[in-house]
Parts: C-alpha cells; structure tokens; sequence
C-alpha cells in the first residue's frame, strides 16, 4: 500500500517540536495581535516571592496600638491575660519607638504600674512627671492634682493625655468617657476595659 501510494516511512531520529500560531486576526487593529517570536525574545519569567513564616516572637517585639487597632484585636480577643500582656508589650514597644512615655502610660496605669511609668519618664529626665506618679493616688489630695491636670490638658484638646491621669485619679468611668467621647476611639476603651477588668467580666 505504501509503494502504490508513494509514501515514504522515513522517521525523524529526535522528535520535532512543533509551534502552534494563533489564528490570524483579521480588522484595524491585526497589528497588535500578530504573533512574533522576537516580542517574547527578553520575557523572562521571575518566581512568585516565597511568603516568610509568621514568628510571634519577632511581631510582639515591635506591636503597638496601631497593629492592634489595624487587625480589630479587641472585638475577637477578650481574654483579661491575653489582652493584659499585650498591653505591656504595646507599652513597651510604643515608648521604644517614640521615646514618650505618654505612649505607654495609659496601658501602664491599666495595668496597675505605674511606678514602671514613672521610671519611662525618670529615663527621659522628666522628673516633675517621674515623681507625680511615683506618688501614692490611694491619697485624696494625690487624685484631686491628676483632676487638675486632666482637666487642664482637656482644655488643651489633649485628650489621651487627660484620660492618663484621669486614670491616676482612680476615675474610670470619666477616662473611658474621654477616650470615646473625645478621643472617638471606641476599641481602646474596649480593650482597656478588658485589661482593667478579669475573666468574668
């Protein structure tokens, strides 16, 4: 059948790689579709980058507020021991990275050191601030001063800073008021709620 068809069996000895075009497309814009190798001749194609595995560790060395503001932290998370250690990590963290004790006092004074917090501000050489929360706030004339001086730094519309020594002054409830009222910041008032209370609550 071969002979009476002229077909000759003639193998290649390595197989042929064959390109497949795309159909012609036909119209104004055939140009830009027309297939070229040279096009391609530079395309290099780069690997996806390779995600790096989370460490714990190394994000609580550097967690503040903000993370935990930024990932809603609070409305998922509200175990009193969970929320306490990573108050003092945001603390810690956030006096490193702005060299203020301001940023770490209210979580301290939640925490109940606020002898921590006067050592932050004994660091930073303000030592009318170091000494007036090394005083003892189980004083009543201790609490009436941090009432003079949240109501002064209120005037100044500096309210963090108000709720901090609203908080000295034992005034809780005035100081979450603040922070949601004034500061329009409900989640920090929700996780210092956590932290200040326990378990139960």
């Amino acid at each position: 059948l071969k002979k009476e068809l002229h077909v000759e069996d003639q193998r290649p000895s390595q197989p042929v790689a064959v390109v497949a075009s795309p159909p012609p497309v036909e119209g104004k814009y055939s140009a830009l579709f027309t297939f070229s190798s040279n096009r391609y001749r530079d395309f290099k194609c780069t690997a996806a980058p390779v995600a790096e595995a989370f460490d714990p560790e190394e994000w609580e060395s550097r967690v503040t507020w903000k993370h935990l503001k930024a990932c809603h932290f609070v409305l998922w998370e509200h175990n009193h021991s969970t929320c306490s250690h990573m108050a003092l990590k945001c603390a810690m963290n956030g006096f490193k990275q702005s060299s203020s004790p301001f940023e770490a006092a209210l979580f301290l004074l939640a925490l109940k050191k606020a002898s921590l917090l006067s050592s932050l501000f004994k660091l930073k050489k303000e030592d009318r601030l170091a000494d007036f929360f090394h005083r003892d706030f189980g004083e009543e004339s201790n609490r009436v001063a941090a009432m003079k001086n949240a109501h002064v730094l209120l005037s100044r519309n500096e309210y963090l800073k108000a709720a901090c020594f609203l908080l000295a002054a034992g005034k809780v409830e005035e100081c979450l008021n603040v922070i949601l009222k004034r500061q329009h910041d409900p989640e920090l008032a929700l996780f210092l709620c956590v932290v200040m209370g326990d378990d139960s609550a």
